[in-house]
């Protein structure tokens, strides 16, 4: 599975959170955690998924892709 950072994004901009700080001040998490997530060297831990959840109503499905090379 590959992390798809993009339906966080659009569903940040909807609620007008832009850039990578003010994501992670509205999640409540390190601005480093989310720095990782976009340049795709990780992956939300289950606790920062249910605030991804929370937040914007996005569910693993939304954010989670099948690894092509698999």
């Amino acid at each position: 599975m590959h992390f798809n950072i993009t339906p966080l994004l659009v569903a940040a901009a909807r609620q007008r959170v832009f850039g990578t700080a003010d994501l992670a001040r509205h999640l409540g998490i390190p601005y480093a955690t989310v720095y990782r997530w976009i340049r795709g060297d990780g992956a939300p831990s289950a606790k920062a998924l249910a605030r991804i959840h929370t937040r914007y109503g996005l569910t693993t499905t939304d954010l989670f892709t099948q690894d092509p090379a698999a």
